[in-house]
């Protein structure tokens, strides 16, 4: 998945900018795929700038890893999730590409990466993460913490 967060260039509407700068973020789930992935997003991007008359640089500066959950931790854990708050309302998403420093932690300990609910349509708390519009229903921020701690306790009968 490829974001572009950042365009910046030219300083006139009717004047062709000499440098265009885009920042944004490449997102995947595995090394290898990345260093695909990178290798054709360079490639596309020095192609359509030699096509336009221009060259492109490309860098990329930092890689963040896919978060992925421990399997053991994420069986385990369902269930304290569950008892709390009810089966119908744990949903277990399909493999989504987060780049969260998190997984530099996941990477060294067992981990379980989980989110709650904090969108409210009736508070008009609606925008996805990362946008300008974002809020959240604070009534979540009591869920999450009371679900942390359960399963903070859980964590410890799995691993004592």
């Amino acid at each position: 998945m490829v974001t572009v967060g950042q365009i910046q260039g030219g300083y006139q509407a009717n004047t062709i900018a000499s440098d265009v700068e885009f920042r944004g973020t490449l997102r995947n789930f595995s090394g290898p795929n990345r260093l695909l992935a990178k290798a054709w997003l360079a490639k596309t991007i020095q192609q359509t700038a030699k096509g336009l008359g221009g060259t492109a640089e490309v860098a990329y500066i930092e890689e963040i890893p896919s978060v992925v959950n421990d399997k053991v931790l994420v069986k385990n854990l369902r269930g304290v999730l569950e008892g709390d708050l009810g089966a119908s309302n744990i949903k277990i998403m399909k493999p989504l590409p987060y780049a969260d420093d998190f997984s530099f932690m996941a990477q060294k300990v067992s981990s379980f990466y989980f989110q709650i609910g904090v969108k409210n349509s009736g508070r008009g708390a609606v925008a996805q993460t990362h946008s300008e519009l974002f809020d959240i229903d604070e009534r979540a921020l009591t869920i999450g913490a009371r679900l942390l701690a359960k399963l903070a306790k859980a964590t410890l009968n799995i691993f004592t």
